[in-house]
């Protein structure tokens, strides 16, 4: 899951950061993720990063936003967290 969730940083920030005053920090974040996502998966080169980037379809917003989706969806069910206040 931490992969999707650095994927879907990393889009946001390309589609949706132009301009933010922050932009390059929430970038690094982002990338940080990623980062630590592949490090738990003992990847440890660039070349291998971006070779387990592309076939995990992290590149990919078609099929990473709802992989994402539907994980949440398995943990919270259909109780939304703003509504068991």
């Amino acid at each position: 899951m931490k992969a999707l969730l650095g994927a879907v940083a990393v889009s946001l920030c390309h589609i949706r950061g132009a301009g933010h005053p922050k932009l390059e920090d929430l970038q690094q974040r982002s990338l940080n993720i990623l980062s630590g996502a592949a490090a738990t998966q003992g990847i440890e080169t660039q070349e291998v990063f971006v070779t387990w980037f592309v076939q995990q379809r992290l590149n990919d917003p078609e099929y990473f936003i709802p992989q994402l989706n539907q994980r949440l969806e398995a943990i919270i069910g259909d109780e939304w967290l703003f509504e068991r206040f």
